[in-house]
């Protein structure tokens, strides 16, 4: 690329001047050049990625797995019950024998040591250990879920919502907050007893009245406590990452959109939102009809959410049927801010506040729809009447 330069009237600073033939179209390999492809990352990939990156982060998930392997797989790898009872071995050290295992073993037996020894009644403290780690584990797994889904679904409604049900919402959450949590625990288990031993007692052959009998009123009294009270935490959470991605650019654009009557339009674009318009510089851009284009444009300054909006024939290349959704949704569309109206369809006059007639470059007229509408000798009043025959049936 080649310039030259002249010197500005003043003498100052030099002037460069440049004509078409001073540049040159790059080609398609040189574009390629230009652009640095990156491999695309799913969500769970990306996340998998950022784990690996904190130290701390997979040594705990080591430790859980190793948790969990113990707990589960454990009682499997060794002889004894959690509920096993050897009469023979009381009160055993950590990989001490019995009299008896010991002549089994003199005896060419093989016998499983007692890893961490023996309780008073005999029994293998290491598979009450496995079986302990089972069951909070499990808990701990339950409980997650209910703290998940109820905490999500509460505080994706609150921040949905906004407004005054959102205040509500989270009043709730703070009394809720209040309560002692052993309190609820101890009020639900003594409430529940009596009617879980009734349960259990008339349905004795049922499997349900058996998992209530392993649970007890205790354990049964904490998840409910959980589904009560341990979720406003996770609640607070949800709502604060709904309300900002209210806020995030691109479901503010899909809102105006939406507002514009686009929202059918937009669903049907392969690319959705980064969708190019106009094939003149993408091949694969899309081309938009004139009302579409209008939709558009009504679409950008909702977006902008200026205070003061003109509106400039906005429904001109519309059908009757687009105009009156856009007339429809006025309000979400204006919403606070003052909008002016310039148009030759009194259609439109109908939902302003008040309405200016032009008439030979004077303001002729000034009123509300109805006010104007009464002065039969008046401009708006004749220009109504012309155009009575598209929307006197009150379908526009």
């Amino acid at each position: 690329m080649q310039g030259t330069d002249n010197a500005n009237a003043g003498g100052d600073e030099p002037v460069l001047k440049y004509d078409d033939s001073d540049f040159e179209l790059s080609s398609a390999e040189e574009k390629e050049g230009y652009i640095t492809l990156q491999p695309s990352v799913g969500y769970w990939a990306d996340a998998w990625r950022r784990l690996r990156r904190n130290t701390v982060s997979m040594i705990a998930l080591g430790v859980i797995a190793i948790l969990v392997l113990f707990a589960f797989l454990g009682p499997t790898l060794i002889p004894y019950k959690y509920n096993q009872q050897i009469r023979t071995s009381l009160n055993l050290a950590p990989f001490e024998y019995s009299e008896a295992e010991h002549s089994q073993i003199a005896a060419g037996e093989k016998v499983f040591p007692h890893c961490f020894g023996t309780d008073t009644l005999g029994r293998d403290l290491l598979a009450r250990t496995m079986t302990g780690a089972r069951v909070s584990i499990s808990i701990g797994v339950l409980a997650a879920l209910l703290v998940l889904v109820i905490g999500s679904i509460y505080g994706a409604i609150s921040g949905l919502l906004g407004g005054l049900a959102d205040n509500i919402m989270m009043r709730i959450v703070e009394i809720l907050s209040s309560i002692p949590d052993i309190l609820v625990v101890l009020l639900i288990a003594v409430t529940l007893k009596p009617a879980l031993d009734n349960f259990v007692n008339k349905n004795l052959d049922s499997a349900l009245a058996g998992i209530v009998k392993i649970l007890g009123p205790s354990m049964i009294a904490i998840f409910i406590s959980f589904a009560l009270l341990y979720w406003v935490g996770f609640a607070r959470i949800i709502r604060g990452q709904v309300l900002q991605l209210k806020e995030q650019e691109y479901v503010t654009a899909a809102r105006a959109l939406g507002a514009a009557g686009f929202s059918d339009r937009l669903a049907e674009l392969g690319n959705g939102l980064d969708t190019m318009l106009g094939n003149d510089c993408d091949k694969d851009g899309v081309s938009l009809s004139g009302g579409e284009e209008q939709k558009i444009a009504i679409a950008r300054a909702i977006y902008r959410d200026s205070p003061f909006v003109v509106f400039d024939e906005p429904t001109a290349a519309l059908d009757p049927i687009s105009e009156y959704q856009v007339y429809a949704r006025l309000n979400e569309i204006v919403g606070d801010k003052t909008a002016v109206f310039i148009s030759h369809r009194l259609s439109s006059c109908r939902f302003c506040d008040d309405v200016a007639v032009f008439h030979e470059g004077r303001l002729v007229q000034y009123g509300r729809h109805e006010e104007l509408l009464a002065e039969t000798g008046g401009k708006y009043a004749e220009l109504w009447n012309a155009q009575a025959q598209y929307y006197q049936d009150g379908s526009i």
